[in-house]
């Protein structure tokens, strides 16, 4: 009986044993793949890593050495120039026109004639007048001699008194518009029309001629409300004339409103223009340099040197490898920026190939230039 219960156990048991084999031998099978790959990989990669290191790539580049250079604020606007003074000239007296001496697009001084009107009437006129003031005189000489004789009364010295000072306005008004037949400019300036026509009989007041000064001349431009404390400082501006090849010239402030265009919300601000030449007309468009704040000694890189994801960085070049610094940016000037903190004069600032390194990364300063925004050439 016993040596049944011990077969039956060691029959049980072998069972058993081989229950466990069947499930432990493919969980053994794979973690020894595993354990396998894992070595190979471990072994892959370590190979990688010591050729890499034996053979690490070198980037060329190019360096700015950081230089204090200036930078302005500027805003740049369009305006219109316009005459300084515009001026119509009318006639003072009525008559026919008998000669026309002005020509449009011609350049008059002060007093020069314009047109000659008829001054037959306004002679004859004068004639009379002077001769009234002549008879007036004589009597009040007769009467004052008389007077002093006590052979007048001091009432007809006094009637003659004024009888001469009323022919003496007569003959000064008549003077006046005799004056007035030569139509005369009361400005320099160029004739930009002219109204009339040799017979052409003219009423009081009608338009001869218009007269454009336009040395100096006038630009006018509205300027932000926000650039108003700056611009109120200002003195001079820089105006470039597109009609002109583009040239530039320096203008001086003349007039800055107080108030604004309702519409536009601008305030208007005329600068004054030289134009000894005439070169400049009224009506040409403009563009005004309109600088609120330079910075002299400041660090200054081209916009596509700087590397903006969240902050601004640039790379640089430390003992020979590259490395970000954060920077930050003050003025804007074109395609230019100001960096107010992050860099310091004399650091090697890479400008070109600063997108193909990574920090740390071994470089090789191929070239260095001392002005960043030519460093494309």
């Amino acid at each position: 009986m016993k040596t049944e219960d011990e077969s039956y156990e060691k029959r049980k048991a072998g069972r058993l044993k081989r229950v466990v084999l069947f499930y432990l031998l493919p969980t053994l099978i794979i973690a020894l793949l595993i354990a396998g790959v894992t070595a190979r990989k471990a072994a892959v990669d370590a190979r990688r890593q010591s050729e890499l290191g034996r053979q690490e790539a070198v980037v060329n580049v190019v360096t700015w050495t950081a230089a204090p250079s200036a930078i302005s604020d500027r805003i740049n606007l369009p305006g219109v120039t316009t005459a300084w003074v515009k001026l119509n000239v009318l006639s003072q007296v009525a008559g026919e026109v008998t000669e026309k001496l002005a020509r449009e697009g011609a350049l008059v001084r002060q007093g020069d004639v314009l047109a000659l009107i008829d001054a037959r009437k306004y002679q004859n006129a004068y004639d009379s007048a002077k001769a009234s003031l002549a008879s007036a005189l004589a009597t009040q000489s007769r009467l004052t001699a008389l007077y002093r004789e006590e052979l007048a009364s001091k009432a007809d010295v006094d009637a003659i008194d004024a009888t001469v000072e009323n022919y003496r306005a007569a003959v000064e008004n008549a003077a006046l518009d005799l004056e007035h037949c030569r139509v005369r400019a009361p400005i320099a300036g160029v004739v930009n029309h002219v109204f009339i026509e040799t017979g052409q009989v003219l009423g009081l007041n009608q338009e001869v001629a218009e007269i454009l000064q336009i040395d100096p001349i006038k630009v006018t431009v509205g300027i932000p409300e926000t650039d108003m404390p700056a611009v109120r400082e200002l003195t001079e501006f820089a105006v470039t004339i597109s009609a002109l090849e583009g040239r530039t010239v320096t203008g001086r402030k003349h007039f800055l409103s107080r108030t604004a265009d309702p519409l536009a919300r601008l305030y208007d601000l005329e600068i004054l223009l030289d134009n000894p030449q005439a070169r400049i007309l009224p009506d040409m468009f403009v563009r005004v340099d309109v600088v609120k704040r330079t910075v002299d000694q400041a660090l200054v890189l081209p916009l596509y040197v700087i590397t903006s994801n969240g902050v601004h960085t640039v790379m640089v070049v430390e003992d020979g490898r590259a490395r970000p610094r954060e920077v930050t940016l003050g003025i804007v000037e074109g395609f230019n920026a100001e960096i107010t903190s992050g860099l310091q004069a004399g650091d090697a600032v890479i400008v070109v190939g600063q997108k193909q390194v990574a920090d740390g990364q071994k470089v090789n300063v191929t070239r260095t230039v001392t002005d960043p925004a030519g460093a494309m050439r």
